[in-house]
């Protein structure tokens, strides 16, 4: 298993709507690998905001809409994952079991208010209990830490050793 080809739009301020991020990056992943939509044989998509809001799209059926964006009929399985939909999205598509899988986010967090990107955030958490006695992503992300620190005898150092990867890698992107 591995990536043929890679796609990538700038991160920056755009009217544009999600989709048109989505087909951006694929055509340059499809030429990357020296593809054409018609070789892949599945989709996976990753993708939260796009779906409500005041300057959203109001679109719900993304796997639809991808469909005929891209002419095809080929299965297209979303993960909306909010964080970590990339990974979601990668992990899904090493186990379909097909040959050439397009794995793609495409994500318009300004489209909305704040408090409704927010709440699409926090939809990833569980709302009734975690929510409401203040569990959202850093503490979670705390915990997890603490967990991992006691077990692997892991040093303040050894975490900034990954921000460093981190950044190191980031650096790298277009």
């Amino acid at each position: 298993m591995f990536i043929r080809g890679v796609g990538m739009t700038k991160f920056d301020f755009t009217q544009e709507p999600w989709w048109r991020f989505a087909y951006d990056a694929t055509m340059e992943a499809l030429c990357d690998a020296k593809m054409k939509m018609t070789d892949i044989e599945a989709i996976v998509f990753s993708g939260m905001s796009s779906a409500a809001g005041p300057g959203g799209e109001h679109q719900t059926h993304k796997v639809s809409l991808l469909s005929d964006l891209f002419k095809t009929n080929v299965p297209i399985v979303e993960t909306p994952s909010v964080c970590g939909g990339g990974g979601v999205a990668f992990w899904t598509g090493l186990r379909l079991g097909f040959k050439n899988i397009l794995v793609l986010s495409g994500e318009r967090l300004t489209d909305n208010l704040s408090e409704v990107t927010t709440d699409h955030i926090l939809s990833a958490a569980e709302r009734n209990i975690e929510q409401m006695e203040g569990m959202l992503f850093p503490v979670q992300n705390a915990l997890v830490w603490q967990q991992y620190k006691k077990k692997y005898d892991a040093t303040e150092e050894d975490l900034s050793l990954i921000a460093f990867k981190n950044h190191q890698n980031a650096t790298l992107n277009p």
